[in-house]
């Protein structure tokens, strides 16, 4: 389980201004829905924050480089504060001296070893639908 808060958990993920504009926008598109008195102040950011969040585990977006082995190659999935200069991150450069995928194909949690090089970690295992 996770202790942190969920304006705290978004906030590691795309940063604290971003934060504020998505949690901001968040109330703005829930307010004609449900109704100014419904919902205000601190529990109005809770709910568009849990919102924003949601849809941050439905686009797969995470605070952590992943890596995608297909069978046809690899794709890098940069975290939201790495991608105003992705071409310039460490782990492009890391990843060129890859030499093909683990063992089984599928999107991997990866990073920049304290030796410089490209470390493959967990197995990102996408929850199952219903």
């Amino acid at each position: 389980m996770n202790e942190k808060t969920p304006a705290r958990q978004l906030a590691d993920v795309v940063g604290d201004d971003k934060a504020r504009t998505i949690i901001t926008a968040g109330w703005d598109a829930l307010r004609p829905l449900v109704g100014a008195e419904q919902l205000h102040g601190g529990v109005a950011d809770y709910a568009a924050t849990v919102v924003a969040l949601a849809v941050l585990d439905v686009l797969n977006i995470s605070k952590n480089h992943r890596i995608e082995f297909r069978a046809d190659g690899w794709t890098i999935q940069h975290p939201l504060a790495c991608r105003d200069d992705m071409f310039g991150c460490p782990l492009n450069r890391a990843a060129e001296d890859l030499n093909g995928p683990p063992s089984d194909l599928g999107i991997y949690e990866c990073q920049v070893g304290q030796d410089g090089c490209f470390e493959v970690l967990g197995r990102v295992v996408p929850e199952a639908t219903t």
